[in-house]
């Protein structure tokens, strides 16, 4: 087996090929030159190629994105609204509120949330399907349980006879935040991301946070802990050792 091309010219027309990405993003080159470093290691191990040419090749590092979440005032506001003479006259705002209470209240995904079925509500605990078909249970503050306690269970689903589609779940959160005049573009998954940083902010225990929101990895939990800036800031203010040295 060999390649019709020299594996010096192989690596250098590879590298080319990864110059004509200046402006993609780096998740996107990470993956691109992951493809390749797996390609090469399949010339390697089928012997087209005598070295190991993917070690030529480095991955680009991606940068820790941080989540958009919500202020507790933006939470207030949204609240307001569900009793807002807008809101009352809306058919579709039952559906509403029970899901942006379920996604913040309880920190459930989206796809969770739109496949819950009246015998997953246990009295202030809620069965959920997550990634991987991992079951957990979810316990939930008593306001949610409240609103919960409200809905029809004689269907086969928490909202009728059949799932919330996650595009209409997803348009609901979204037609939310508009009509409560936030300034920022609101989706379902922010929703998620505010139910933990407010409870890290609140002293929740990093484990405790992990199996609430049902990561396999506390690595993925721990991108919540740098959230909370203006707390931080705030407790820098009054504590700092400097501050009382200068007063």
């Amino acid at each position: 087996k060999k390649l019709e091309l020299s594996e010096a010219d192989l690596t250098k027309y590879l590298k080319a090929q990864i110059t004509k990405l200046p402006n993609s993003k780096n998740a996107t080159r990470q993956r691109k030159v992951a493809t390749i470093k797996s390609f090469l290691n399949w010339l390697y191990q089928e012997h087209y190629i005598e070295n190991k040419l993917s070690l030529l090749f480095v991955l680009p590092k991606t940068k820790d994105k941080i989540p958009n979440f919500l202020s507790v005032d933006e939470v207030l506001s949204i609240l307001r609204y569900f009793n807002s003479k807008e809101a009352v006259a809306d058919s579709k705002t039952p559906a509403k509120k029970l899901l942006f209470l379920l996604l913040y209240g309880g920190g459930i995904r989206v796809s969770e949330a739109c496949n819950l079925k009246p015998q997953d509500i246990k009295s202030n605990t809620v069965r959920v399907m997550g990634k991987g078909n991992k079951e957990r249970i979810v316990v939930l503050p008593d306001f949610v349980v409240q609103q919960i306690g409200k809905i029809d269970k004689t269907h086969p689903y928490i909202w009728g006879d059949k799932p919330l589609h996650t595009r209409t779940a997803y348009d609901y959160i979204h037609q939310t935040g508009i009509s409560a005049n936030l300034l920022k573009s609101l989706h379902p998954h922010a929703l998620r991301h505010s139910f933990a940083t407010h409870m890290l902010a609140d002293g929740c225990d990093l484990r405790v946070l992990q199996e609430a929101l049902g990561h396999s990895s506390l690595q993925t939990t721990q991108k919540y802990l740098h959230l909370d800036l203006q707390k931080l800031s705030e407790t820098l203010d009054k504590l700092s050792p400097i501050n009382k040295v200068i007063k």
